[in-house]
């Protein structure tokens, strides 16, 4: 299945799901909302307690791509990092972030890193990793600048144990990101 928008193409590999979404700009005088590390947000951009979510840095009010990515069925009601869905993956399940940040963050140290990293090995996955710890999960986090666009890629592992066959999943799902410059 192939996902394209908002400048970010893909190739889902045979059983997985995708979204590329884009939260709903705040209305005018409502702030940028909750930071996009502790949001946790319906597919239509609203909160579940219904605020308007950005998914962006909090000195911002507009809002970026967010893309998801897991070889499993992806639920509606998730947050930009995977709360509400990585707490329901099995042992052989991974779900991946691709979260872009306002345009002021290129040049900044934390997006120094030039290009969406593709080979990952077991090793790069950290239990410490993860949003948010869960029993048995292994996580990565990093933040880069591509195409003069900042990201942070996170992807949680269901199962540090088998993070050798999961981190060859996510190289097979990295592979196809194309990220168009701006």
């Amino acid at each position: 299945m192939q996902l394209s928008g908002y400048g970010i193409d893909t190739t889902l590999p045979p059983g997985w799901e995708g979204r590329i979404m884009k939260r709903a700009e705040p209305a005018p005088g409502e702030g940028a909302g909750p930071s996009p590390q502790h949001s946790h947000a319906a597919a239509d951009g609203h909160g579940v307690d219904g605020s308007v979510l950005t998914g962006v840095s909090a000195s911002a009010e507009r809002t970026f791509p967010v893309v998801h990515l897991a070889n499993f069925a992806i639920p509606d009601d998730r947050g930009d990092f995977g709360s509400g869905a990585v707490e329901l993956m099995t042992a052989d399940n991974l779900f991946i972030t691709l979260f872009e940040y306002g345009p002021e963050s290129v040049g900044q140290a934390m997006f120094a890193a030039e290009g969406l990293p593709r080979q990952l090995s077991a090793g790069d996955f950290n239990p410490k990793a993860l949003q948010r710890t869960l029993a048995g999960q292994s996580g990565y986090q990093t933040f880069f600048t591509e195409g003069g666009r900042p990201f942070c890629l996170f992807i949680a592992l269901g199962s540090h144990d088998n993070r050798a066959a999961l981190a060859a999943k996510a190289n097979t799902a990295l592979a196809s990101i194309v990220i168009e410059p701006h």
